[in-house]
């Protein structure tokens, strides 16, 4: 096992302890006995306490492993990291005394992380109980129930040297969609860095990234073939216009001619000319303007998959809407609860609308007909 969150009770379904064991172990069959894990519940704490006794709230300081403890339980704590970084120790040790990993699979994360090894890792790193970035915690919060238990969720990964002490490892990377393609781009196009971690993976003869057409659409050969391969079009110009804006950083009423001469795409661009720009921001205005322009005798059927979804997303564009009578909406938050929000904000929300229920605070409950008719009463 290459990683897994901590501390997380195994038994979660959405450990990754769980989903090696249910998908690999008893999938495929193999032999537990011969398998490295990482188990939180046989990690030993201090005095043989359990994690939710040790860090109540699931809460992990690693800035104990610098600092004196102030309380008694923080003395516990700080005992407590010093043995799980023992046993990353030992673990790696574990991996190195058989020859290291001879098959690596896995996929690339927000910020070209492989294991749990995010942006900024050491290509030497090994097996460590350690803190990720916010895109990392963004992704997880899906799995772990919100934000608010992610960003305070540890992990324990391999390292980047484990992956890659054996010359003869096989590694393979799946990636898919266009939001994959900034970090294949950078793992494959740059030179090794610790700014892109699946750049250590040119270590290894035996490498190979398996991509979708998105995940390598940024690739200099598939820019070059969209570019090339077929007549140019309105959307070529847009597009190497606004990427070399965002290339060089600048705003497009600050390009010059001599920007989009010396440019590989933009110097491809049909009769080009001091015009080009101008004509592309005013095309991508109409699109705007097109986006934006009113509707009228229209129904709109809202969904989202979490509780503020419609609000971050669309709550501007909804209330655009609905200033015309002639339009309808109808909303619905259909969340399973744990996969979406945590348990305890859900029933939180639900007190909330209990305690103005039973005070009658809530007049909307008085009609009906609320929607169709009460509304217009008060």
């Amino acid at each position: 096992q290459i990683d897994e969150f901590y501390p997380i009770n195994p038994a979660q379904h959405n450990s990754f302890y769980n989903y090696v064991m249910k998908y690999y172990v008893q999938g495929f069959g193999l032999d537990p006995s011969r398998g490295l894990f990482i188990n939180c519940n046989e990690i030993p704490l201090a005095e043989g306490k359990s994690f939710t006794e040790v860090f109540p709230g699931c809460k992990v300081d690693l800035s104990l492993r610098y600092r004196e403890a102030k309380t008694s339980l923080e003395k516990l704590q700080k005992d407590s990291i010093y043995l799980i970084d023992e046993w990353c120790t030992k673990y790696e040790e574990k991996i190195r005394e058989l020859g290291g990993i001879g098959f690596f699979l896995g996929g690339i994360g927000p910020d070209g992380h492989i294991a749990f090894n995010v942006r900024g890792s050491d290509h030497h790193s090994t097996t460590r109980l350690t803190e990720v970035n916010f895109e990392t915690q963004a992704v997880a919060a899906g799995d772990l129930g919100g934000m608010e238990v992610a960003r305070n969720r540890l992990v324990i990964t391999i390292g980047l040297e484990t992956i890659t002490l054996n010359p003869e490892a096989v590694a393979i990377i799946f990636a898919a969609g266009e939001a994959k393609a900034p970090m294949v781009k950078d793992a494959l196009e740059q030179k090794p860095s610790n700014l892109y971690p699946a750049s250590v993976l040119t270590r290894l003869r035996n490498a190979r990234f398996y991509l979708t057409q998105g995940a390598a659409s940024l690739f200099h050969d598939q820019v070059h073939h969209y570019y090339t391969s077929t007549p140019w079009t309105p959307e070529k110009t847009e597009r190497a216009v606004v990427d070399l804006c965002s290339r060089i950083n600048k705003f497009g009423e600050r390009l010059v001619l001599e920007d989009l001469k010396s440019d590989n795409w933009c110097s491809l661009i049909p009769e080009l000319n001091h015009d080009t720009v101008p004509s592309v921001m005013e095309f991508i205005k109409e699109k705007i303007k097109k986006g934006t322009a009113p509707l009228r005798n229209q129904v709109f059927y809202h969904t989202g998959p979490h509780h503020d979804d419609i609000m971050l997303g669309l709550l501007p564009y909804i209330h655009r809407m609905l200033r015309d009578e002639t339009n309808t909406a109808h909303f619905a938050v259909m969340t399973s609860g744990f996969n979406a929000v945590t348990n305890a904000f859900l029933k939180k929300i639900l007190d909330d609308v209990l305690y103005f229920l039973d005070r009658g605070l809530i007049q909307m409950t008085d009609y009906p007909d609320f929607f169709e008719r009460g509304y217009k009463l008060h």
